[in-house]
């Protein structure tokens, strides 16, 4: 399991799975070192499984946390990457509208100056909107 979690890492289904298994195992240690303790003269020349599981706690629940903790830091750390690129999609996004907010601005200004002799109030009325200072006091 500990390899499987190291080698699977770029796999959220792999990485997902070696988890719910590595879980059900570790709760399930305790029923397995019952068994364990029942029937250990079929696969064993010593009663390794004790009353406290320290057999089963050592030698598998122990490993399977290990890889548990593993896969945990590796969906961290997965997060954490996927949260920066969403965060630079959004600051691009936010550079793209107001770039597009500042072009759209810059042709209102100068349409109404190209139009020139209509009248100093239509002028005035097109700039004032498109000023920095009034972006700046929102």
């Amino acid at each position: 399991m500990l390899l499987g979690a190291l080698t699977t890492r770029k796999s959220g289904l792999a990485q997902g799975t070696i988890f719910l298994i590595a879980a059900a195992t570790v709760w399930s240690s305790e029923r397995l070192n019952a068994l364990g303790a029942e029937h250990w003269r079929s696969f064993a020349g010593q009663n390794y499984f004790d009353r406290t599981g320290v057999f089963m706690s050592s030698v598998v629940s122990g490993p399977l946390l290990v890889a548990m903790f593993i896969v945990l830091i590796n969906y961290l750390i997965s997060c954490s990457a996927m949260l920066v690129e969403a965060k630079k999609k959004e600051l691009r996004h936010k550079a793209r509208q107001r770039a597009a907010a500042e072009k759209a601005a810059g042709a209102g200004a100068g349409a109404g100056a190209a139009g020139g002799a209509g009248g100093a109030g239509a002028g005035g009325a097109g700039k004032a909107p498109a000023t920095p200072e009034g972006k700046k006091t929102k």
